[in-house]
């Protein structure tokens, strides 16, 4: 019982974090660990926990038993990488392509749609594997995983709907997500999901019609086309 004495208080770390220590240097599985599983590997390790892993339990045991580790062989290939991070870098470059591609269409119009169907293919693509995941399996890891508000199979619509209809789409799409963003910095969900988020944002961002970062006016004008309209009226204004 020497081991197991005060073992139930915490070490400081959660599962995800011992477990993306063997995902180091494999970026796709990092991003895919980061959406895929869910918060069950957000629960802190106690001390007793660690012990299922070789390095925590030769600490321990060294420690409580006061018997020291004998070094007998050596990795003689590269280090492991230490740091892998959530695989965030993945992410973003994931969310920077998809609306990169929407905002360099819509400038040189033409391939719109085809910047649109791979956007709106990739975000329906992960919902429902996510979702369909979710509701499949037993494994409390992947079935109460807090990417569903995230990702979602109705992202399907990007695809169908268009006008009006996309455009509230979009807005109502956005709202969820700045809830769920809210929710993480409050600590109300607790899986690093804050550069997730991006992916659907950025896409919902750049379909918008008017652009978020444009200005309309009393009658419901965009600024630019004001602009144009003024200018228009000052040609005729300077006619014979």
């Amino acid at each position: 019982g020497a081991l197991r004495r005060g073992g139930g208080r915490s070490t400081g770390m959660t599962f995800r974090h011992v477990a993306r220590g063997g995902l180091a240097g494999r970026p796709l599985l990092l991003a895919l660990s980061t959406i895929g599983l869910g918060r069950e590997l957000d629960r802190d390790v106690t001390e007793w926990a660690s012990m299922a892993h070789p390095r925590f339990l030769r600490e321990v045991v060294a420690r409580k038993l006061e018997a020291r580790p004998e070094k007998v062989y050596s990795r003689r290939g590269p280090p492991l990488p230490s740091s892998p991070g959530y695989g965030n870098g993945l992410l973003l470059g994931l969310a920077l392509l998809l609306v990169a591609g929407l905002v360099v269409s819509r400038r040189l119009g033409r391939l719109e749609r085809l910047a649109l169907t791979g956007a709106g293919s990739v975000l329906f693509a992960l919902g429902a594997m996510l979702w369909l995941v979710s509701l499949l399996t037993t494994v409390k890891e992947l079935r109460y995983n807090e990417a569903l508000a995230v990702f979602v199979p109705t992202d399907l619509l990007l695809l169908r709907l268009s006008g009006a209809r996309l455009q509230l789409y979009l807005r109502v799409r956005l709202a969820l997500l700045a809830l769920v963003s809210g929710l993480v910095v409050a600590g109300v969900l607790v899986q690093p999901l804050l550069v997730a988020v991006l992916v659907p944002a950025g896409v919902c961002v750049a379909l918008l019609r008017p652009p978020l970062w444009s200005w309309r006016g009393p009658g419901g004008e965009d600024e630019e086309a004001q602009g144009a309209a003024g200018s228009a009226a000052a040609r005729d204004a300077s006619g014979p």
